[in-house]
């Protein structure tokens, strides 16, 4: 039998650690995450991948009533499931 694995796409901002979604696939990771900001955010991604620490980073530019310029990390990591 082989083990099912899952990726987990975290947050360190706010209160502490926060799972931000678990998804079948590190593309899917990667694109779901990206998909929440659409219009009317403005935002460039940056793909860091290494081995077993990627990291999603967001610039955010500031949009009236939506967001303010900031920079958000989105940790992806590969967890199997036992």
């Amino acid at each position: 039998m082989t083990a099912d694995k899952v990726w987990v796409v975290m947050t360190h901002e706010y209160e502490g650690d926060t799972v931000w979604g678990i998804y079948r696939n590190f593309d899917s990771a990667v694109d779901d995450t990206k998909a929440r900001y659409v219009h009317p955010y403005i935002v460039r991604w940056e793909l860091i991948e290494g081995d077993g620490d990627n990291v999603l980073i967001g610039y955010f530019e500031s949009v009236p009533h939506y967001s303010i310029q900031h920079k958000s990390r989105f940790y992806i990591e590969e967890m199997v499931i036992k």
